[in-house]
């Protein structure tokens, strides 16, 4: 695949598709990079081609389909690349561009983190237990960087507005990170594009809900009532933030 194809698959710039690419295969300059994809000159042109490492692609098909990762499933290779291929373009991409294009200087780690905080938000919010203490899966160093980051932020670096944080009632020492509404929105519109489905209402449950339950697993069983629904018209993006 040559340069431009990979920009134009992508929707990036071609000058920051060859930066990306170069990171991701073996660097520039003292830079090492990540051995992921092969840069090689095709016989006979002046421009280079890409192709992924054994590395790279063992990577690429963690994202596939679970039937794409059955080994029951009797498909030869260039059928199965095809479908992984499909599924990257149209579900994978489309998601980290949701995620690029609404915030400028997210890096992997803070969104890790906006992850795990969605993801065991019931977990928190229910047991009052600050992030520490629930984020050692995730293995990433200095979250509270991470957490201001995605939160309001520094005087001198503005946050995202992607998550809020609260006190905990009980112990007004600690501090509860939660999805704000603006991260909820970007949650969704990621869910919408990974299952290819038109974007779900966007809703948040009650904190006189979450404080009924017996336990967060039973999040799942809250019903319609039990959520306060948001309307999109009203949210601020983290890009309207910096005029």
């Amino acid at each position: 695949m040559g340069f431009r194809e990979v920009a134009n698959s992508a929707e990036i710039k071609y000058g920051q598709a060859t930066h990306q690419i170069a990171q991701l295969a073996d660097g520039k300059g003292s830079d090492l990079g990540l051995k992921l994809l092969v840069r090689q000159k095709a016989e006979g042109r002046r421009s280079s081609f890409v192709k992924p490492s054994r590395t790279g692609k063992a990577i690429a098909c963690c994202y596939a389909l679970p039937e794409e990762r059955d080994p029951a499933l009797t498909l030869d290779g260039v059928k199965r690349s095809e479908m992984l291929a499909k599924h990257l373009k149209q579900s994978i991409l489309p998601a980290f561009n949701e995620v690029t294009s609404r915030t400028q200087g997210l890096s992997l780690g803070s969104f890790c983190v906006l992850l795990h905080v969605t993801l065991k938000q019931f977990e928190i919010a229910f047991e009052g237990r600050p992030l520490h203490e629930v984020s050692s899966s995730i293995g990433i160093s200095n979250v509270p960087r991470h957490i201001s980051f995605l939160s309001e932020g520094t005087p001198k670096r503005k946050g995202l507005g992607l998550i809020e944080l609260t006190r905990n009632p009980e112990d007004r020492r600690l501090t509860l990170p939660k999805p704000s509404e603006a991260g909820i929105e970007l949650m969704t519109a990621i869910c919408s594009r990974l299952l290819q489905r038109p974007a779900a209402q966007l809703r948040r449950p009650k904190p006189t809900s979450i404080e009924a339950l017996d336990a967060p697993v039973d999040a799942a069983t809250l019903k319609k009532d039990d959520f306060d629904y948001i309307d999109p018209g009203t949210l601020m993006r983290p890009e309207d933030k910096k005029s």
